[in-house]
């Protein structure tokens, strides 16, 4: 049985800061893409919030990523307009699509803020949220004999959703890294903007319930 993976934000830090600031922002912004469509879901559900906004801002960032670069000016429009997009508590809570939205749209200003900054640490910051998302679901979905039973008695890292969005990440910070050493990066940005959109559909993984368990 293989060993599990573990979130250890510091060696999260350290990789991205052996990228580039284009890199450090493609890892900030994969993060995102996984978790664009659980924002869309709240809207449907709640009626709360700017799905459009956040999904243009993300494309657009994916465009600058390519070439099509944004003064600092439409930048920091983009990040004003982003955080007006992050849900507030404040004006109500939604239990089962709230907190995605949340973090889909706080990774989006870490892209953002990691583009404006090049900190490492942003970029970091928005992994976090997707690691934060694929948590949130796996403390509240039912396992073995009734919804608690995964809460109470099993570590969350073990989920599947949290050990997939593990893997992915450090599967992304590894192609990341060999396409800067290759100097690809730039051409395989659309492979990985494509990729993320795919793995947001698996984002919410069930667990596999086992007789006995």
């Amino acid at each position: 049985m293989s060993a599990l993976l573990r979130y250890d934000e510091a060696r999260n830090v350290r990789l991205l800061g052996e990228l580039s600031v284009q890199g450090r922002v493609a890892f900030a912004l994969v993060c995102c893409q996984r978790l664009l469509p659980a924002y869309r879901r709240f809207w449907e559900r709640a009626r709360r919030g700017d799905p459009d906004a956040v999904e243009q801002i993300a494309a657009r960032l994916w465009r600058d990523l390519q070439g099509d670069e944004m003064p600092g000016a439409e930048l920091t429009a983009a990040l004003d307009r982003c955080m007006l997009a992050i849900p507030r508590e404040a004006d109500g809570w939604d239990e089962e699509t709230q907190a995605y939205a949340e973090n889909a749209s706080a990774a989006l200003a870490y892209a953002l803020r990691t583009r404006l900054s090049g900190e490492a640490q942003e970029a970091a910051w928005a992994g976090a949220r997707a690691i934060e998302s694929a948590d949130y679901f796996a403390l509240r979905v039912p396992r073995g004999a009734g919804p608690m039973l995964f809460r109470e008695k099993r570590d969350s890292t073990s989920h599947p959703a949290v050990q997939l969005e593990l893997f992915r990440q450090e599967r992304d910070l590894g192609e990341l890294a060999a396409a800067e050493r290759e100097g690809t990066l730039r051409a395989g940005l659309e492979f990985l903007r494509a990729r993320g959109e795919r793995e947001a559909a698996d984002f919410f993984v069930q667990p596999r319930v086992v007789d006995g368990e």
